[in-house]
């Protein structure tokens, strides 16, 4: 539970976006369940998506992830006499300001320049998620930049274009332990394997249609071969 009643329309069950392996029943067999899980016979436990449904998840992804925040947070706080507003922001909020910490080292390793541009970068440099926070919160060293402020602000939450993605992953094979160093000195996490993987969920994934950024104002289509190439 909850599983077998999320898809339950007027009392019929309508699989729209995954199928299980169980039915109600399952409610009033929950102890033959546990020792089927405990034992790894008996009971079928997966969990499979529907065709297109992880495509279209990973699309939606800016517009569900603060929902489906919302609503957990609203439960437990109800549940538990808590304001909802500081048991969100305690559960899924992430202090951005403390992106400094790794400034100086990033910057020093991009020989003071802008990870966009290439431009020359003053006291206006700016730590940045190349995977757009709204996509996915990841804080790792291996996802985070330095940015003059108007690529920074000009970027926002959109997909850097092919060109920036190659620079990205060349930067974080080639200076991996340059950035095991930033990382260690500060305390930082770092996961480079997970960050790659999100990388690959959003970008081999594109909608027809989908629009890069690639500077300024400017946009332009994505390259899927070169995706497809660059995070192999």
């Amino acid at each position: 539970m909850p599983l077998p009643r999320l898809q339950v329309v007027g009392g019929e069950t309508e699989r729209l976006l995954y199928q299980v392996g169980w039915g109600l029943e399952i409610e009033r067999c929950r102890g033959t369940v546990a020792n089927d899980q405990r034992t790894g016979t008996g009971f079928d436990n997966r969990i499979l998506l529907c065709p297109g449904v992880g495509d279209h998840l990973v699309m939606l992804n800016g517009l569900l992830r603060p929902l489906v925040h919302r609503a957990w947070s609203a439960m437990v706080a109800q549940l538990n006499g808590l304001d909802e507003s500081r048991l969100e922001s305690f559960l899924f909020g992430t202090d951005r300001i403390a992106l400094a910490a790794v400034r100086p080292g990033l910057l020093d390793m991009q020989d003071g320049r802008c990870f966009y541009c290439g431009g020359a970068l003053g006291q206006s440099a700016e730590v940045d998620h190349f995977i757009p926070w709204a996509r996915c919160p990841d804080n790792g060293i291996e996802n985070l930049v330095v940015a003059d402020t108007g690529c920074n602000g000009a970027k926002r939450d959109f997909l850097a274009a092919a060109g920036h993605v190659r620079h990205w992953r060349e930067r974080n094979v080639t200076r991996s332990t340059a950035l095991a160093a930033i990382a260690g000195a500060v305390g930082w996490e770092t996961h480079a394997d997970e960050t790659l993987g999100v990388a690959r969920g959003l970008y081999l994934r594109l909608p027809l249609g989908a629009r890069l950024w690639l500077r300024g104002p400017d946009f332009c289509p994505p390259d899927p071969e070169g995706l497809r190439e660059t995070l192999a």
